[in-house]
């Protein structure tokens, strides 16, 4: 079972279309084949808590800890999820039912202890009530109208980037642009969520006008949760060099390059950063296309 990194990005169609329809149909009456759909059914659950479903979200780990009541570690997971969006009963409650069936261990008490801490020291990230959460819901519900529809007419930085996102699902580039390009005319401070990266619509992800939009805006973005993650980790930043701005740019010129299939560019890349592996095997893929039947590629 891949983990929530490996399909986040541009996950959308894969989660609705594959990931979805597979727990649906996959047996469940063999303990191994329970223990094996409680895991998709949790790793739905991490998807949906990154991308801000937060309802829905705790609803596929209730289903993980249905499918494996005596995992303690989806019990785990739901009861720290729980905490992070102020829901302490639904994990008193789950803590309870799990005591009642399986008794009292040092692993139960320990989560019973921090789920107290938490109560008395709350980080609430998000409560389950606010309006993004609605948003999030909405979209993992895979109906993007609900979530335009609960936006309306706001127009601060979040309400503009999850209409990005609403649009995206909906593959509308047109609208997902005009949102884009509002957000970046108002905002001199961006922090792109994993949202913005879960629902991006293959024609911006393949789209070089989009990529060079993200490049000369780079002083404006102050976080993205997935794109510097995603390429140029563990590559030696420049000395100097703002790491998270760094990674940022250099990403984008990476899908800048992916994009408009550059292989100029993608040969720069290559010479600058010979240990970084999207771009060799990109540069043999571009190499090999422009390389007339029959004569060798110049390799990379």
């Amino acid at each position: 079972m891949p983990g929530v990194g490996t399909v986040h990005g541009r996950g959308y169609k894969w989660v609705r279309d594959w990931l979805i329809p597979a727990l649906k149909i996959l047996p469940a009456e063999a303990p191994e084949d329970r223990r094996l759909l409680a895991a998709g059914w949790d790793l739905l659950s991490g998807v949906h808590f990154l991308n801000g479903g937060d309802n829905v979200s705790l609803r596929a780990e209730e289903e993980s800890m249905r499918l494996a009541p005596d995992d303690i570690d989806f019990l785990g997971e739901y009861v720290g999820d729980c905490s992070h969006r102020g829901a302490f009963d639904r994990a008193r409650k789950a803590l309870d039912e799990y005591e009642q069936r399986f008794g009292p261990s040092p692993t139960l008490l320990k989560l019973r202890q921090d789920l107290e801490a938490a109560c008395v020291n709350p980080c609430v990230l998000r409560d389950l009530a606010h309006w993004e959460t609605q948003v999030g819901d909405a979209l993992a519900r895979f109906d993007p109208d609900a979530a335009l529809s609960v936006l309306g007419r706001r127009r601060s930085a979040a309400a503009l980037q999850w209409k990005a996102c609403a649009h995206g699902a909906r593959e509308d580039y047109p609208r997902f642009h005009a949102a884009w390009n509002r957000l970046l005319a108002g905002s001199t401070a961006v922090s792109l969520e994993y949202q913005f990266w879960f629902y991006l619509p293959d024609q911006a992800w393949n789209e070089p006008d989009f990529w060079k939009s993200l490049i000369e805006h780079t002083a404006r973005f102050t976080k993205s949760c997935l794109l510097t993650q995603c390429y140029v980790d563990g590559l030696p930043a420049r000395p100097g060099e703002n790491t998270f701005v760094w990674r940022f740019a250099l990403s984008c010129e990476f899908q800048l390059a992916r994009s408009a299939k550059d292989l100029d560019h993608m040969r720069s890349l290559h010479d600058e950063y010979p240990d970084w592996p999207e771009v060799a095997s990109h540069l043999r893929w571009f190499e090999e296309a422009a390389t007339p039947p029959g004569r060798p590629a110049s390799g990379g």
